[in-house]
C-alpha cells in the first residue's frame, strides 16, 4: 500500500514568496538560493479556546520550584544554570572528533543509574557505541541504543521506551518519510527538529540533539534550528590538547579538563 506524502510548497526565506517547485532565484526579491521546501497545511485551523487559564497581574504570580537534574559533571551543571529541566531541548554543536558523542554517552550513562535513556545514533552502529561505552565504563541496563535514521521509526521507539533522556546524534542525518528532500536539507532539519522538540515538550523528555557544523564553524542547517531549542551549547577544542571548552550560548563559558571529565 502506497503511503501518502505530505504536500509541500517552496517558500523564499527572504520575502516569503511561494513557488510550486524549487527555483534557484526568487523572482520577487531577487535573492539566490533562498527558496526552501516547507510542509503545506491543507486544512484550515479554527481557533477554539482549549484552556480556562486567565491573565493575572505579575505581582499575583508565584515562582514555581523547578526541578533540576545533574549531568554528572559539576561544571556542566553550573553552565546550564544548575542542570537539566524536564522538557528541555539542548542543541550540542562541535567539529567532528571534538568529543561530542563521548560526552553525551557519559551523560547518558549517569542518567541511566535511575532513569531510562534512549541514545539514538544515525551515524554509528550499535556495536560501535557498545565499544565506546565499554571503554568509558558506561554500560547500564537502562541505557537503550538505537541506530536509526528514519524519524518515524525513532518516534515509535520513543513511544515504546518512554525515556527520561533522549540523545539524537545527529539531527542532520535523520530524515522523515513525509518529505521527499534528502536528509540534511533545510526542510528535513527543520521538520525533524520540530518533531523532536514537540515530543520533548509534550512528554517532559530531556533531549540532547547533536548539530553538525560547517567549515566556517557555524551550525549547519537553517537558523531556525537554533530558535527551536531551549539551549545551544558549542563544544570547542583542539585535538591532542587536554582541555575542551563548552560554551553555552548567552550563558557562561566553562573550562573542562579532559582527563577527569571528557
Amino acid at each position: 500500500m502506497k503511503k501518502n506524502k505530505v504536500k509541500t510548497v517552496y517558500v523564499c526565506n527572504e520575502c516569503g514568496a511561494t513557488y510550486p517547485t524549487w527555483v534557484g532565484r526568487c523572482s520577487v526579491c531577487g535573492a539566490y538560493n533562498s527558496v526552501v521546501e516547507e510542509i503545506k497545511q491543507d486544512t484550515k485551523t479554527v481557533f477554539k479556546p482549549q484552556s480556562t487559564s486567565q491573565a493575572l497581574p505579575i505581582t499575583k504570580l508565584k515562582k514555581e520550584e523547578v526541578k533540576r537534574y545533574s549531568t554528572g559533571f559539576e561544571s556542566l551543571d553550573n553552565a546550564l544554570g544548575g542542570g537539566f529541566v524536564d522538557g528541555q531541548v539542548v542543541l550540542v554543536s562541535g567539529e567532528p572528533g571534538v568529543g561530542k558523542s563521548t560526552l553525551l554517552l557519559q551523560i547518558s550513562s549517569y542518567f541511566a543509574n535511575d532513569k531510562k535513556v534512549l541514545y539514538i545514533s544515525a551515524e554509528e552502529s550499535q556495536y560501535q557505541i557498545y565499544i565506546r561505552a565499554e571503554r568509558l565504563n558506561a554500560l547500564k541496563e537502562n541505557l537503550y541504543i538505537l541506530s536509526e535514521t528514519n524519524l518515524e521509526t525513532i518516534l515509535q521507539a520513543i513511544e515504546n521506551i518512554k525515556p527520561d533522556l533522549l540523545v539524537l546524534d545527529s539531527v542532520q542525518t535523520v530524515y522523515s518519510e513525509n518529505l521527499e528532500s534528502p536528509a540534511g536539507s533545510v526542510s528535513q532539519v527543520k521538520y525533524v527538529s520540530s518533531k523532536i522538540t514537540e515530543i520533548s515538550k509534550s512528554k517532559s523528555i530531556i533531549s540532547l540533539v547533536v548539530g553538525q557544523v560547517t567549515k566556517e564553524g557555524s551550525i549547519a542547517g537553517p537558523k531556525v534550528l537554533e530558535h527551536l531549542v531551549d539551549t545551544v551549547a558549542q563544544f570547542e577544542g583542539e585535538r591532542g590538547y587536554a582541555y575542551r571548552i563548552l560554551k553555552v550560548i548567552k550563558k557562561q563559558i566553562w573550562l573542562f579538563r579532559r582527563a577527569c571529565s571528557f
